[in-house]
């Protein structure tokens, strides 16, 4: 570090070299401002952390969705195998919408992988827009029937019947969490029933709270 006049101290790379071999002996002393390098440094180092923190954001994503597409995929799968069978008219109807709510759930995920470079970019946005929240539960509890049978539990649904026909949101997000949460449900899980319970938990300033 070099000392200014001022008392503003420089940091400087101070370099001595001998010139010659011969005595008497030279020497030649280089001095470097070392304030740009240090910068450089500095946006080296943020540049490299901001990269490691987009690799590891991207491998947590990958491990989500990897999830989140196996899921439905296997009920899709599952319902289709077990089309196979010599069903009943109503049975082999039930088993197809199992597997339209599957292949539409499965979708919904490969579309937010599609949307990974909005998300990176900070310009996802969330819908919205009125649905049913009740009618979701209920379907999300049909898509996982096959799944929660093929381990021999059971699944039911369980709706207060204060719940709203309709709230505000975005289905599609809702949906995600609330087959997370059945999956995981259904995974650990050794025996007997899983319950999706829907509550009207109070009220709000602007509608009401409900809890799963």
């Amino acid at each position: 570090v070099m000392l200014l006049n001022d008392g503003t101290e420089l940091p400087i790379e101070l370099t001595v070299d001998r010139v010659g071999g011969s005595a008497p002996a030279y020497y030649r002393a280089e001095i470097s401002d070392r304030r740009q390098r240090r910068s450089v440094e500095h946006r080296l180092r943020v540049a490299k952390a901001r990269a490691e923190a987009a690799n590891r954001a991207k491998s947590r994503f990958l491990a989500v969705m990897s999830h989140e597409v196996r899921t439905p995929l296997n009920a899709l799968l599952g319902a289709v195998s077990l089309l196979r069978r010599d069903l009943s008219k109503a049975e082999s109807a039930s088993l197809l919408e199992i597997a339209k709510q599957s292949a539409d759930v499965l979708a919904g995920v490969v579309n937010g992988i599609l949307d990974y470079s909005r998300i990176e970019a900070g310009a996802m946005t969330l819908d919205h827009k009125p649905f049913s929240v009740v009618q979701r539960v209920n379907e999300a509890v049909d898509l996982y029937r096959v799944l929660a049978r093929k381990k021999g539990l059971e699944i039911v649904a369980k709706v207060d019947p204060h719940c709203a026909d309709y709230v505000q949101g975005d289905s599609s997000k809702f949906s995600q969490i609330l087959n997370n949460l059945i999956a995981n449900a259904i995974k650990f899980t050794e025996s007997g029933t899983v319950t999706v319970t829907l509550v009207r938990a109070g009220a709000t300033s602007d509608g009401a709270e409900y809890q799963l």
